[in-house]
């Protein structure tokens, strides 16, 4: 579970940052974790993934590499995929503002706002950019504004030795908005690989997490992970815990 999740996001930024369509050996090669090397199973992989991003509201592009529909590559294009330009009035944009501190929207101004930033609420949010505690506050705020009823945000580089308050802003925010639960933690292989916290609301904590802990039993990390008053489970790859020599 935690490769397929990790190999999603990948997936996500390769297909965006591409300047041209990448077929699927060449996503082959770039994305990480690896698609098996068997072509039927690599395609099968492949097109689960897709599927997936697809159902998140991610859309994927697929283009003939020839020109004659032999062979086909893929992509996204970042008009697609990024939130438009905002034509905000002086109200909408006052109304915003309160979004991004305090996330919220009451009115008609923050409901038009709110209705020009594409119309259709995204499902799957990445945050990885500033790695500042006052950064991952207000990109907190913003992605929870405009994020769909079922959706799902990924916080990535989560206890990093470099950045550790991000797990303050993290903290600070789950106490802002009671409405929100971290759904699962995603070990790494190493510690500067860092970790990904998985946040969703409340109430799609339990279906989701269900599903989660039945599809991915052999990676569930014994302890889990206490958000007091909440605990979350934590998906690794490795699942021992350390040993106490008595």
């Amino acid at each position: 579970m935690p490769d397929r999740l990790e190999r999603l996001v990948n997936l996500t930024a390769t297909l965006l940052e591409t300047r041209r369509p990448l077929s699927l050996d060449e996503l082959s090669e770039r994305v990480e974790p690896r698609y098996p090397e068997e072509l039927g199973s690599r395609r099968r992989q492949f097109e689960r993934d897709k599927e997936t991003l697809r159902e998140l509201g991610i859309p994927i592009r697929v283009e003939s590499v020839d020109g004659f529909g032999s062979e086909q590559a893929y992509r996204i294009h970042p008009d697609d995929y990024y939130l438009p330009e905002l034509e905000l009035t002086e109200a909408e944009l006052a109304a915003l503002h309160v979004a991004v501190t305090a996330v919220r929207l009451e009115g008609d101004a923050g409901r038009e706002g709110l209705a020009k930033l594409g119309g259709v609420s995204p499902r799957f949010m990445h945050i990885d950019s500033e790695h500042s505690r006052a950064g991952l506050t207000t990109e907190l705020a913003l992605a929870t504004a405009v994020l769909a009823p079922a959706g799902i945000m990924v916080l990535d580089d989560m206890l990093h030795p470099g950045y550790p308050l991000l797990v303050v802003a993290v903290h600070e925010y789950l106490e802002r908005h009671p409405e929100m639960r971290v759904l699962c933690i995603i070990d790494r292989e190493t510690v500067v690989a860092a970790t990904k916290f998985v946040l969703c609301r409340a109430e799609w904590q339990k279906p989701y997490e269900e599903r989660l802990l039945e599809t991915y039993k052999d990676n569930v990390w014994p302890m889990g992970a206490d958000f007091n008053p909440n605990w979350c489970p934590v998906f690794s790859l490795d699942t021992r815990l350390a040993e106490i020599p008595t």
